[in-house]
């Protein structure tokens, strides 16, 4: 396991008036991210965590989006409907949801607020999420591995970016409870996103995540689109057993609503694949002529990607995380 550099070892992400000093995809951190330099009326900084199981999905979103401050957490049971959503939502919350950290530094994030706990910690090698309500409790303990992805993208407008860490956790410790149920973890997986960036007001997004591990191999694929320059694909990756493949620039083509299958291609013809959902589920919040809206959806991915050296594989009806988010704010 390797360590990550320190602070000082980093070059700067940014420069001094806020401006992206250069876009790139890597393993490593590699950069040094100061918050100083952003804007806080365009700036977003988010801690992102999910869990899916085979019956199960948690996810939990913590930062700062401009001049509001989120910590909301839900939990569905995926065979019976049952649904929970909980955590503060602050608007001006002063010094309150600030992120101030690069993804691979230790760091710790504690908030309470009348009967909703979370506690996030990161020491280097393993993630602790402790977080609790009146109608679920979550721990887990993820150790560090090798299924990360680091990418760092302008937008057209000056002084606009989006920097982000995302890490797949296919072996996973700790206790899932919801409503006096205990879920298993035999084959669930998780997901992190630690995210920065300066934003226009309006916004849309892509982001999915899918993993499986079957016959002792460990397969996992990320991708992404909307935030920053997107041509190059750079949120885009399959891991083979903890080794990065770096795939292009993906689309999706839907007919219908989020609930309907829809296709996942490369435009070289490398990746084909077919998204089954089964459940979606719509966050949305308007305040006035300000909104937010997420469809998350889960279900399964089965296609072939095509990865030159390695040939092409073969995916079947591997779980996957996605979510097509909408924002003016």
């Amino acid at each position: 396991m390797k360590n990550a550099p320190s602070t000082s070892d980093k070059q700067p992400l940014l420069d001094a008036r806020g401006r992206l000093l250069r876009s790139f995809w890597s393993t490593d951190a590699e950069r040094s991210y100061a918050r100083e330099s952003v804007s806080r009326l365009r700036g977003r900084e988010w801690e992102l965590y999910q869990l899916l199981g085979e019956d199960c999905v948690f996810r939990l979103l913590y930062g700062r989006v401009g001049p509001l401050g989120v910590c909301r957490a839900s939990f569905t049971d995926l065979r019976t409907g049952r649904y929970c959503i909980s955590g503060p939502l602050r608007f001006f919350p002063g010094d309150r949801f600030t992120v101030d950290f690069t993804a691979d530094e230790p760091h710790h994030i504690l908030c309470e607020d009348k009967d909703f706990f979370l506690s996030l910690d990161y020491d280097g090698r393993f993630h602790r999420l402790r977080c609790y309500c009146g109608e679920f409790d979550v721990e887990l303990m993820l150790p560090d591995q090798s299924e990360t992805l680091y990418t760092a993208s302008p937008f057209e407008k000056m002084h606009r970016f989006f920097y982000a860490g995302r890490q797949v956790f296919s072996e996973l410790r700790g206790c899932v409870r919801f409503r006096e149920k205990e879920y298993s973890l035999e084959s669930a997986f998780a997901f992190y996103e630690s995210g920065r960036g300066a934003f226009h007001m309006e916004c849309r997004r892509v982001l999915g995540c899918a993993c499986q591990i079957r016959e002792g191999h460990s397969l996992a694929l990320l991708f992404g689109w909307g935030f920053g320059y997107a041509g190059s694909g750079l949120e885009n990756a399959l891991f083979l057993d903890g080794e990065v493949l770096k795939l292009n620039r993906l689309r999706e083509s839907r007919k219908g609503d989020f609930l309907r299958e829809s296709r996942i291609f490369s435009e070289d013809g490398a990746v084909e694949l077919r998204f089954t959902p089964w459940r979606d589920e719509l966050f949305a919040r308007d305040i006035r002529l300000l909104y937010f809206r997420s469809h998350c959806t889960v279900g399964k991915l089965s296609g072939t990607i095509d990865v030159g050296g390695y040939g092409t594989i073969n995916i079947e009806n591997v779980p996957i995380l996605c979510e097509h988010s909408r924002f003016r704010f």
